[in-house]
C-alpha cells in the first residue's frame, strides 16, 4: 500500500468520526509533507483522491480547496518539467481532475431550501472558480 493510500485510510476514519476539518487538514499537511520530499506523484494523489472522497461525503468547500490545490501542483509541475513534460502523466492528471469535475456535477441539488441561497451561490462560485482553473491547466499542458 502507497503513502498516499495510508494517509486516505486515515482521513476515512476522521471521516467515520464526523470530523471533516481535520479530514481536510490531514491531507493538505500530507500534501506538503509529499511535496517537501520530492515525492509529487504521492502528493497529487492525496490531493486527487481526497477531493473525491470530498465529494462522497457531500463536502464542497474541502473538495474545492483540494481541487484548487490539485490544479496549482499540476501547472507548478509543468513549469518545472518545462518543454519536456511527460504527455502520459498529463493525460492522467487530465482524468483526475475530470473525475473531481464530474464529482462536483453528481452533487443533488440543494432544492430543498435547506441551504441559505447566499451559501449556495458561494459554493457555485468556487466550483466555477476550479472548473476554471482546471480547463485553463489543460489547454496549456494536454
Amino acid at each position: 500500500m502507497s503513502a498516499a493510500a495510508k494517509v486516505i485510510e486515515r482521513v476515512k476514519s476522521s471521516f467515520d468520526h464526523g470530523a471533516s476539518y481535520e479530514a481536510l487538514q490531514s491531507l493538505k499537511t500530507a500534501y506538503y509533507r509529499f511535496a517537501a520530499r520530492k515525492q509529487p506523484e504521492e502528493a497529487r494523489t492525496v490531493l486527487l483522491e481526497g477531493a473525491l472522497l470530498m465529494l462522497t461525503r457531500q463536502e464542497v468547500t474541502c473538495a474545492t480547496e483540494l481541487g484548487r490545490m490539485l490544479v496549482d501542483a499540476l501547472t507548478q509541475q509543468a513549469a518545472g518539467d518545462g518543454a519536456n513534460g511527460a504527455a502520459a502523466s498529463a493525460a492522467s492528471d487530465a482524468d483526475g481532475l475530470c473525475r473531481v469535475l464530474a464529482g462536483f456535477a453528481a452533487l443533488p441539488a440543494p432544492a430543498d431550501g435547506s441551504a441559505p441561497a447566499a451559501a449556495v451561490d458561494a459554493q457555485v462560485d468556487e466550483v466555477g472558480r476550479f472548473a476554471m482553473e482546471a480547463v485553463k491547466w489543460a489547454q496549456r499542458c494536454v
